[in-house]
C-alpha cells in the first residue's frame, strides 16, 4: 500500500534577498526530507483557500463551511460567509484592507451580538467561535462573488467589492 501525504504550505519559500538575510543560519532537517522525497506538481492555485477547496474536491465554492468545520461548528446545510474582522485605512483615492484586528473572544462575541440585533431584520446572523474567524449565516445563497480575506489584504478593496 502506497501512502500519500499532500502537505501544503503557504508561503514557504521567501523572496531570495529576505531568505538569505533570514534563512542563512536556518536548519530543518526534517522539512528538507520531507522536500527531497516530495514530488513537485504546479497546481496553478492562486490563494491557500483554493488550494483547500481543491485538495477536498470542492469547486468554485466557499471556504467558509470547511473553516467553520475546522473551528468545531457543523455548517448544516445551511449557507455561510466568512465575515472576519478587519479594517480599513482610507488613503488619499483608495481603501486599503487591513486583517486580523487584535481583539479577544469576549469582544467578538460582544461585537457579533450587536451586529445580530442591528441585522436581525434581514435574516443576517454572525458567528466568531474564534476571535479572529466569523461567520455569516444567510437564509438564502447571495448572488454575489466575494474574494478571499488573504487575497485582499493590504490591496484597495474597491476592485474587491462584492
Amino acid at each position: 500500500m502506497t501512502l500519500k501525504c499532500h502537505l501544503l504550505i503557504a508561503d514557504l519559500f521567501l523572496p531570495q534577498q529576505a531568505a538569505a538575510a533570514s534563512g542563512a543560519d536556518l536548519s530543518v532537517p526534517i522539512l528538507e526530507k520531507l522536500l527531497a522525497r516530495a514530488q513537485h506538481q504546479p497546481w496553478g492555485i492562486t490563494s491557500l483557500e483554493d488550494s483547500l477547496c481543491a485538495a477536498f474536491g470542492i469547486q468554485h465554492q466557499a471556504i467558509a463551511p470547511i473553516t467553520l468545520l475546522a473551528d468545531g461548528v457543523s455548517p448544516g446545510d445551511k449557507y455561510w460567509l466568512r465575515a472576519d474582522p478587519s479594517h480599513i485605512q482610507m488613503q488619499r483615492e483608495q481603501m486599503i484592507l487591513r486583517p486580523e484586528i487584535p481583539i479577544t473572544s469576549e469582544e467578538a462575541a460582544q461585537l457579533c451580538a450587536m451586529l445580530n440585533a442591528h441585522f436581525a431584520d434581514e435574516g443576517l446572523h454572525f458567528i466568531a467561535p474564534h476571535p479572529q474567524r466569523w461567520y455569516l449565516h444567510l437564509d438564502a445563497v447571495p448572488h454575489i462573488m466575494t474574494h478571499p480575506g488573504p487575497q485582499v489584504a493590504g490591496r484597495n478593496i474597491r476592485a474587491y467589492l462584492p
